[in-house]
């Protein structure tokens, strides 16, 4: 019985000790009035992979936005992401990327590259859900990545 447990007890501290240090380093960037910064792409700038951005509610115009590691971005109250239709507001060149929570809109229209609020590009494991999308070209767009045939966008 003893030894039993003791196994048990000693595989999961040493999975705890493995698996800790990775998610140990991640932090969440708060981003609003409230936050560590107003900007996203001081945000994006400060983020490491992993991290979180946690976007406060309010109307964010700064172009576009490149997301090109792995993170977490959530919305709070609807923060508005606006192209203001000069651009395409959100790129995603990373796998392991999470949106969700904002409103993307005015992204620009842009026939030779197919401008959309979110565009993926060349990436795996990408979730955008619970988004709202609003006056764009297209609201997401994978190029040249694929969907799996069991994949789901919600």
């Amino acid at each position: 019985m003893f030894s039993c447990t003791h196994t048990i007890r000693s595989h999961c501290l040493m999975a705890l000790l493995f698996l800790a240090p990775a998610a140990s380093f991640a932090r969440t960037i708060e981003v609003g009035t409230q936050g560590v910064t107003t900007s996203l792409k001081a945000a994006l700038a400060m983020a490491q992979p992993y991290d979180t951005l946690r976007i406060i509610g309010g109307i964010y115009r700064e172009g576009a936005l490149t997301i090109s590691m792995p993170m977490t971005i959530i919305g709070t109250n609807w923060p508005i992401i606006d192209g203001e239709g000069k651009c395409q507001p959100i790129s995603v060149r990373s796998s392991y990327v999470s949106i969700s929570g904002l409103k993307v809109c005015g992204s620009g229209d842009n026939p030779l590259e197919d401008w959309a609020a979110i565009k993926i590009y060349n990436a795996h494991h990408v979730y955008i859900f619970s988004n709202l999308f609003e006056n764009n070209c297209f609201g997401i767009c994978c190029r040249p990545a694929t969907i799996a045939p069991s994949a789901e966008i919600a």
